[in-house]
């Protein structure tokens, strides 16, 4: 078994010729066929054989579970954004709130520039996180971005409930 990137792999497969790694070479007349390449598999309980540069990321070491509840936890970042976008516009247009992000301040004269910037911006560092799938690290990206964007929706429903308790 050998590391490759932080995977586990294994190398299955078979070589014909003298029994070494490389075969033998004769000293004269062509090379003998070279036989199959090894077939690396990823192991996750069961081994699961890769078929393609795309086949890694679909059985990403952690897990199939583990990817269903990462590919999850993208969406929801971005339905959050969404719902921050949507709710920020409400406080500042009402008079009640500002833009805390200094960067998309400037854009709030204009509500639909507004939410296309901040969507792109947005979607462009998730899709670092989904080009990234199979390392941890993209795990640990997703869990902050969603406990940052709940603080953030948590705190407009909090506002909401204190205006509608005034009221």
């Amino acid at each position: 078994m050998s590391q490759a990137r932080g995977l586990p792999l294994t190398v299955s497969g078979s070589v014909s010729g003298s029994g070494s790694v490389l075969g033998s070479v004769p000293a004269s007349g062509p090379m003998p066929p070279s036989p199959a390449p090894p077939t690396p598999a990823i192991l996750s309980g069961a081994q699961c054989e890769l078929h393609g540069p795309l086949a890694l990321t679909e059985s990403i070491y952690l897990g199939r579970g583990r990817l269903l509840s990462l590919k999850l936890g993208i969406c929801l970042v971005l339905v959050l954004n969404v719902l921050d976008g949507i709710l920020t516009l409400v406080w500042v247009e009402s008079g009640l709130g500002t833009e805390a992000n200094p960067l998309l301040a400037g854009l709030m004269a204009e509500p639909v520039l507004f939410m296309i910037a901040k969507v792109v911006a947005v979607s462009l560092g998730v899709s670092v996180f989904w080009r990234y799938l199979a390392r941890p690290i993209s795990a640990v990206a997703v869990v902050v971005s969603n406990t940052v964007y709940l603080g953030v929706c948590l705190y407009h429903l909090m506002f909401l409930m204190v205006l509608l308790a005034d009221i």
